[in-house]
């Protein structure tokens, strides 16, 4: 390693200083692991390391001090009906409803009116709602509690980031008063563009531009966005880095048409990216690339050369003082963790290839590139990838190098619609040829998402995650070999802690739900998911988790009392894939390649290597095994999810 770290490096120790503060916030005993950090200070070589660490901690406490001090506050009044007045914060248009997060500036409880700085969460019978409008609704507050299971959603540690103190249930919307804001503008011209798209193109092609350039995902088809996400190029439907870097190539081009340099070309172009991060939402990976890109414009003048992984590291030190709580959005790691595959990875394979082959031809000189790129990104992005979604098809290694120069292609015609929407015969001609490129983008998604053989399907625990990515800072990182020596016996004491506490044993598990009566049974290879009453939430907050750090890639039995209609939706919410449906109701009329196990008055058994569950008419049921005996009557009498090993 060098004398002097690099920007990422220091982005590094600042990531982990950011963590140590939200650690520090959670349990204040975590402080006294200050002590080693000061004396770590003494030393002159750690001392910018330590110093930078530090500032991450003292900005997450500054961020989250006041937040945390009033938490008190949602103890007092959880239970209670509560009258809120503010503004929208942000907004999420579902079917029935809109999922909004208000910052309350009045708060009125217990008859009392008092002025508050505070955010909540609601879903509100209210459609066109964005940041700015003025909102004033009153419903019963429940506050964000622990988990209550393994692996359950912690929407406490939620709160905590975002600086909400909980949410209003049926909330009842007093008034709604839509302001003429900025981003009421930025609204009512996505909608405009939206029009155009649905005018000119066919109803997948509009959708998915939409999606690309605007970030607009509502009126994408659910098994549209579970193909993309199953054939790993989910992150096309999210504006991200890789479209803010086609806006760069645009821009770069009509500055070139027009000979703009020097200050005005960095002050127009900065404008310009800036005004689209805004407009398309301000994600994490929107923010890293426009700093990047303005970084790098201003660096030229400056006539300073900064390497591009310096322009990482500085991109991601100026979000981090922005905003420390974002490193908590996977959208950051994974964007962060991207291009910093290609700085470290990518450019010097690449260099080591090119000098031991070289080809002249330019087709192949291309697509090796594009393939190299791929895959030593997702050499890279591997560990956090596993660690946060649990999936990974490798054959989006080559899809990727297809469909993102069809997607530029696709955004770039999208931009000249918009332009020539009023000449008809060169609109039409265009829209034409964005549909065939949108349809291409489709089919390869489609057909990769299906090759399920080249799936990788593991949810990978922090250790794992840490020496895999650790791997990769010794392969291609660090220089110095006692570094090298010192990270890989870390790793392998990590990893052999990990071997020895593995355990894979029959087991079955209670949930703690509101309704109760669901449990899940795992032996032999054989899964089995006995459903009670649940809701949307639920499953996605507490049984997919589960199921995805199990690592549990489909149930052979769902076993259920609910009527047809309440199981269909129950499997649509369900991550993984069905194969038996066990049922004492007529479920005939079920969607879906489901085999469907009829508990009859005969029957009413339900097998699995070691046991069975017996489901009685009542809805209830017993789980026999050779040494034990599970009665639902009597097993879900907690207020926490139980473990149990069976035999």
């Amino acid at each position: 390693m060098n004398k002097r770290s690099d920007n990422i490096a220091l982005f590094c120790f600042m990531i982990a200083g950011v963590y140590f503060g939200f650690l520090m916030l959670n349990d204040a005993r975590y402080s006294l692991l200050l002590i080693p950090v000061a004396v770590l200070f003494i030393f002159r070589n750690s001392r910018l390391a330590v110093s930078v660490f530090l500032s991450g901690t003292v900005l997450f406490l500054i961020k989250n001090h006041e937040f945390a001090a009033n938490s008190g506050i949602s103890d007092r009044v959880s239970g209670a009906d509560i009258t809120i007045s503010g503004f929208v914060y942000s907004a999420r248009e579902n079917k029935m409803n809109t999922s909004l997060v208000i910052s309350a500036d009045t708060l009125n409880v217990f008859d009392k009116q008092y002025p508050a700085v505070m955010k909540f969460t609601a879903l509100v019978p209210v459609k066109d709602a964005v940041k700015g409008d003025r909102i004033k609704l009153k419903g019963k507050f429940r506050e964000f509690k622990e988990p209550s299971n393994m692996y359950e959603k912690d929407m406490k540690k939620f709160g905590l980031i975002n600086n909400i103190y909980g949410e209003i249930l049926n909330p009842k919307l007093i008034s709604f008063k839509r302001e003429n804001s900025v981003w009421r503008k930025f609204s009512k011209l996505q909608d405009g563009i939206i029009e155009v798209f649905d005018r000119r193109l066919s109803y997948r092609a509009g959708n998915f531009l939409s999606a690309v350039m605007l970030g607009r995902r509502d009126k994408l088809e659910s098994s549209v966005i579970r193909e993309f996400a199953d054939s790993g190029t989910i992150h096309l439907l999210a504006v991200s880095g890789l479209h803010v870097g086609f806006l760069i190539m645009l821009l770069s081009m009509l500055s070139s048409l027009v000979s703009l340099r020097g200050v005005p070309f960095i002050i127009i172009n900065s404008a310009a990216l800036l005004s689209y991060a805004a407009f398309t939402g301000s994600g994490p990976s929107v923010i890293r690339a426009v700093l990047m890109a303005i970084i790098m414009m201003i660096s030229k003048p400056m006539k300073r050369k900064m390497k591009f992984i310096d322009v990482i590291g500085t991109a991601g030190i100026f979000s981090l003082l922005f905003d420390p709580n974002q490193m908590f959005n996977p959208g950051f790691i994974l964007s962060f963790a991207a291009v910093a595959s290609i700085a470290i990875i990518y450019q010097s394979v690449s260099e080591a290839v090119k000098e031991r082959f070289s080809t002249d031809n330019y087709f192949i000189k291309t697509a090796g590139d594009g393939v190299m790129l791929s895959l030593l990104v997702t050499a890279g992005l591997l560990p956090f990838v596993l660690y946060i979604f649990g999936k990974y098809n490798f054959v989006s290694i080559i899809s990727n190098v297809v469909i993102i120069p069809l997607t530029g292609a696709a955004f770039t015609g999208g931009i000249l619609l918009l332009l020539i929407d009023r000449i008809d015969i060169l609109a039409s001609f265009t829209a034409d040829i964005i549909n065939l490129l949108c349809y291409l983008i489709n089919s390869i998604a489609s057909v990769t998402a299906k090759v399920e053989l080249f799936t990788l399907h593991y949810k990978s625990g922090i250790t794992v995650t840490a020496a895999l990515a650790g791997a990769n800072i010794i392969i291609f990182y660090l220089k110095n070999y006692r570094y090298k020596l010192g990270l890989s016996i870390m790793l392998i004491a990590f990893l052999s802690f990990q071997m020895v506490n593995v355990k894979n044993e029959p087991s079955l598990y209670l949930f703690h739900t509101e309704s109760g009566g669901s449990a899940m049974i795992n032996s032999c290879g054989v899964n089995v998911f006995i459903a009670g009453k649940l809701g949307t939430s639920e499953i996605n907050r507490i049984i997919n988790p589960y199921m995805l750090e199990k690592n549990i890639t489909g149930l052979d039995y769902l076993i259920t009392s609910g009527e047809w209609y309440d199981t269909e939706k129950m499997i649509s919410n369900i991550s993984v894939p069905v194969k038996y449906v066990a049922t004492d109701k007529d479920h005939s009329s079920l969607s879906g390649e489901i085999d469907l196990l009829d508990l009859n008055y005969i029957n009413r058994t339900v097998k699995f290597p070691g046991g069975a569950v017996y489901v009685n008419t009542d809805g209830n049921f017993m789980i026999i095994t050779a040494d034990s005996t599970f009665s639902s009557d009597k097993i879900f009498n907690t207020d926490k999810g139980i473990w149990y090993k069976i035999h």
